[in-house]
């Protein structure tokens, strides 16, 4: 986190297991509803990602905060990048679960680039400001970063060349 004011801190993505009293009334988590009879080639969606503040308190104890809980994801496909914009936004990559066709749809956070505030609100100049997805149609976007213009960077990993993915392997993409 850019912003030291508290203490240095860290966000961090990780994903979970889920578990069945992880309900809410969330806007991600009616989504997580909406697509939980889904399955991707690997099994259920039993895997969450949350993004995490992680920092010290004052007697030096580590502080785990949740900024957003409960995005949907499985055990492949989890996506995994996560940065603090220049914009001061948290921008977080969640990959495709598996099931691609979600990566299209802008209700499902599966397969997109999520733009936060860095306390889990949804920005207002998002392209939808109800909704945090910032880029939509991704695989299992890996790294982001941006140039000094601003221009933001993304890569998208491809096949790995399981069984599952037809023997496919690289495919990798660098998105601009």
């Amino acid at each position: 986190d850019p912003d030291t004011s508290r203490g240095p801190a860290l966000f961090v993505l990780a994903t979970t297991w889920r578990s069945d009293g992880d309900r809410d009334q969330t806007l991600v988590a009616r989504l997580q509803r909406r697509i939980a009879g889904l399955r991707s080639p690997m099994g259920a969606l039993r895997h969450k990602n949350q993004v995490l503040r992680l920092s010290r308190d004052a007697a030096g104890a580590l502080r785990r905060e949740v900024i957003v809980d409960d995005l949907p994801t499985a055990f492949y496909h989890a996506g995994g990048s996560i940065a603090v914009g220049p914009d001061g936004h948290l921008y977080v990559g969640v990959g495709d679960a598996m099931l691609p066709q979600l990566a299209r749809d802008p209700h499902a956070p599966l397969g997109k680039l999520l733009r936060y505030t860095r306390d889990g609100r949804i920005p207002a100049d998002n392209p939808d400001p109800t909704s945090p997805v910032f880029v939509r149609g991704l695989r299992n976007t890996q790294a982001i970063a941006w140039l000094g213009d601003g221009t933001l960077l993304g890569a998208d990993h491809g096949p790995s060349g399981m069984a599952h993915e037809a023997g496919l392997q690289g495919r990798d993409e660098f998105n601009v």
